[in-house]
């Protein structure tokens, strides 16, 4: 892989006086398959910018595992835990959680896209700016029905509901604390998120 054939998939930004290169998916892809990446790290792109992921920690693994296993067990929809989603060309977000739906052989073949998803959970820490501010814009301007942001320094949900796709926030924002239990829109079954 040489270097001009990735450069193809870039756009230029300015801000002030620095250059901001902007990749599309497909660029993003050829760095990673050219190990250009390094491929024992996670990576997700938003607004055509590569992050690399925070590392895992215990809490956050088990948090994601158990809220997972919840929707799982009361739900028949898809349960995928840390999956990309194919928002657009510039955005490749990992959420944590990604309810979608059915059936699974939908996504043997594709990645899922804002259509297919009925919830995103992001169990937030070191994240919690990025994911309260550009993520939560960038799921409610992608029509993400309802996006949870699981607090752990807080040990709060945050339940973000009907995005309003031209503004790019959630009309209605819900904030439950320790021990108190949710569904998610269009489930019967009620979480007892702090567990």
């Amino acid at each position: 892989m040489h270097y001009n054939e990735i450069m193809l998939g870039f756009s230029e930004s300015k801000t002030q006086s620095t250059n901001i290169l902007r990749f599309k998916r497909h660029a993003y892809y050829k760095m990673a398959t050219s190990n250009i990446l390094n491929q024992e790290k996670a990576y997700e792109l938003l607004e055509g910018l590569i992050f690399e992921m925070s590392p895992i920690s215990p809490q956050h693994g088990y948090r994601v595992k158990r809220l997972s296993d919840m929707l799982s067990a009361c739900s028949t929809e898809v349960v995928f835990s840390q999956h990309p989603l194919n928002i657009d060309d510039y955005n490749e977000p990992q959420p944590d959680i990604l309810l979608l739906k059915g059936p699974l052989e939908t996504y043997a073949e594709r990645l899922p896209t804002p259509e297919d998803c009925l919830l995103i959970i992001e169990v937030s820490h070191t994240t919690l700016k990025q994911d309260r501010g550009s993520k939560l814009k960038l799921y409610a301007l992608a029509g993400i029905l309802e996006y949870w942001l699981f607090n752990l320094s807080a040990k709060q949900l945050e339940v973000y509901r009907y995005p309003d796709r031209f503004k790019g926030y959630y009309q209605e924002k819900q904030v439950l604390s320790e021990g108190e239990a949710i569904s998610p829109l269009g489930e019967v079954c009620d979480i007892s998120w702090w567990l």
